[in-house]
């Protein structure tokens, strides 16, 4: 049987504040942008890389992809992703057999390097920071009323093109430094808050995601 795991995905530096977590001790959940409180309306966005890898009994495919999450605040620690777009800031999906664009990415592995594509599955994507046992900040990202966060990835095998979707809750432990905020998605803290992504392909909770996102402080673009 086929095992589809995504073991490395940025999020493109997770999504688009560019923010930091309450005070360098941590003290309140609330994402902070050049160090006040978000509040709602405030918008944002962040640049990074997104790598998932489908493990199977023949080996690993994976896709390699960079771009661009937009988003919105709707409040000091709720952030909305509505967006991705590629760097030509042009807008990817909805989704696979919509005719809309898709991310470009890499193939490696059991994937070839040219032709590999990946779609955003069920946005907008809802992230919060949340305190966990009063002492470690996690990001929680989830549903916004349209089903968990997933991707679908295509990508040219040696078997011929081969379309896999994995949809799901998924944690990851935020590390505060002094301008910056570190989210680390580990299988560890997955398997900790019993998320697994459930894949079309297995039919089964057979997804998990590993990566961490630098996020960066930057002021919020008023609306025009």
């Amino acid at each position: 049987m086929k095992k589809f795991q995504i073991l490395g995905l940025t999020l493109f530096a997770v999504f688009a504040l560019s923010a930091v977590v309450a005070s360098s001790a941590f003290a309140v959940s609330e994402f902070l942008v050049g160090g006040v409180a978000a509040k709602a309306g405030e918008t944002g966005e962040s640049t990074g890389m997104l790598a998932l890898t489908d493990l199977t009994s023949l080996g690993e495919a994976t896709v390699t992809c960079t771009g661009i999450l937009d988003g919105v605040f709707d409040s000091a620690n709720d952030f909305l992703v509505t967006e991705v777009l590629n760097l030509a800031k042009e807008l990817i999906g909805p989704a696979l057999g919509t005719g809309s664009l898709a991310l470009e990415c890499e193939g490696s592995g059991l994937c070839e390097k040219a032709g590999a594509k990946v779609w955003p599955v069920h946005l907008p994507w809802l992230a919060e920071v949340v305190l966990d046992a009063g002492t470690t900040f996690l990001l929680h990202l989830t549903e916004a009323g349209s089903g968990f966060p997933g991707y679908e990835v295509v990508c040219k095998t040696l078997l011929g093109e081969t379309t896999d979707e994995c949809v799901g809750l998924v944690s990851a432990l935020l590390e505060n430094t002094a301008t910056e905020l570190l989210a680390l998605f580990s299988l560890v803290e997955q398997e900790k808050e019993k998320e697994e992504a459930t894949c079309t392909f297995t039919k089964e909770a057979t997804g998990h995601l590993q990566g961490e996102g630098l996020l960066k402080a930057k002021a919020a673009t008023a609306a025009s």
